[in-house]
């Protein structure tokens, strides 16, 4: 069984007001419908502290769907942990943030025929080099097992930082565990150290080359040629030093902070 997190976010201890999701929670809803995953699977809405209110509830009309209800502060990881321990261990979940959404169909398709070429390990939408190389927290698909078993559990927002790019990340744990990591692409499906090679993914051009979007990759979409420079040195993990940040800080001046309080 492949399962399918999709987190509605609600009062979240140090997150934005849950009126802000209401607008990435539609955007979901409908990209879902316009968008076919491609393959059969069943979807799981997560309501995060409240965040499935009836009038949320009412753009997933038509759509078959279970919900998880999840009670704590690890923000979308850790609702993903909670949801995935009450999954058998031999099924496989693709876990969405509260920001995710789709431009293209058959998503869900290339992600089972990734598996299917390169075996039982990591599988996700969108990589970074910050901080440590890793896949990113949404769009990501593994088996429920290797979920149960990671270590760390997620309570916190600095926690959920940890899970997605620390040094003992979801990411380095499956490598280190002997199972691959890979970015899988509309173009390709690479491994993890090859992945910033490509054209077009995330913080690379149009991004066209990415199954499933967030938040960050809208950021990206928005920013003027700057501002892409500065995300894409980020994403690429150039700002180690702080010798980089203190140049684009001098030369942007105020729309610096306006633009990096968004990250």
């Amino acid at each position: 069984m492949i399962n399918m997190t999709f987190v509605v976010a609600g009062n979240t201890p140090g997150a934005p007001a849950p009126t802000i999701y209401k607008a990435a929670a539609k955007r979901f809803a409908e990209t879902y419908k316009s968008y076919p995953a491609g393959f059969e699977h069943k979807l799981f809405l997560i309501n995060s502290n409240g965040g499935l209110t009836d009038e949320v509830a009412e753009f997933f009309d038509g759509i078959p769907h279970d919900v998880i209800i999840y009670r704590g502060s690890g923000w979308d990881i850790g609702a993903h942990q909670f949801a995935a321990l009450t999954m058998p261990a031999d099924d496989w979940v693709m876990c969405f943030s509260s920001w995710a959404h789709f431009r293209r169909e058959g998503w869900l398709r290339a992600f089972v025929e990734a598996r299917e070429a390169h075996g039982d390990g990591l599988y996700g939408s969108t990589s970074s080099l910050q901080r440590n190389p890793h896949l990113r927290g949404t769009g990501f698909f593994v088996r429920c097992e290797r979920m149960h078993r990671y270590p760390h559990g997620c309570n916190s927002r600095s926690e959920s930082f940890d899970f997605e790019s620390g040094p003992d990340s979801l990411t380095a744990w499956c490598i280190r565990q002997g199972y691959g990591a890979w970015l899988v692409t509309p173009e390709a499906t690479v491994s993890l150290k090859d992945a910033r090679g490509l054209s077009n993914v995330f913080g690379r051009g149009d991004q066209s080359n990415i199954w499933t979007y967030d938040k960050y990759t809208s950021l990206y979409d928005d920013a003027d040629e700057n501002g892409k420079i500065i995300l894409a040195d980020r994403i690429d993990g150039k700002e180690k030093g702080g010798k980089l940040r203190r140049k684009w800080k001098k030369i942007l001046g105020k729309r610096w902070r306006k633009l990096t309080s968004k990250l």
